[in-house]
């Protein structure tokens, strides 16, 4: 399952959680303050949010510029 670091107040993570809730995709959010994201980051130097991960590795780091297909199609091929 992905998992998805935000902020509570990050309108691309809201944007983020929309698209993957529109498609479907299941996540996991994890508050950026928590101590789970505060060991799923330490030692990554990420700085930006929302952060997605699939393995507790990154597959997006902050929201894209682009379409939303494009994201949902970016998420998806990272998940085959």
């Amino acid at each position: 399952m992905l998992k998805l670091i935000t902020s509570e107040h990050c309108p691309p993570c809201r944007t983020l959680k929309y698209i993957l809730k529109k498609h479907k995709i299941k996540f996991e959010e994890i508050p950026l303050d928590s101590d789970e994201a505060r060991n799923l980051l330490k030692d990554k130097n990420m700085m930006a949010v929302p952060i997605l991960l699939k393995d507790d590795r990154p597959i997006m780091i902050g929201l894209p510029m682009l379409s939303e297909k494009e994201i949902v199609n970016m998420i998806k091929g990272s998940l085959e």
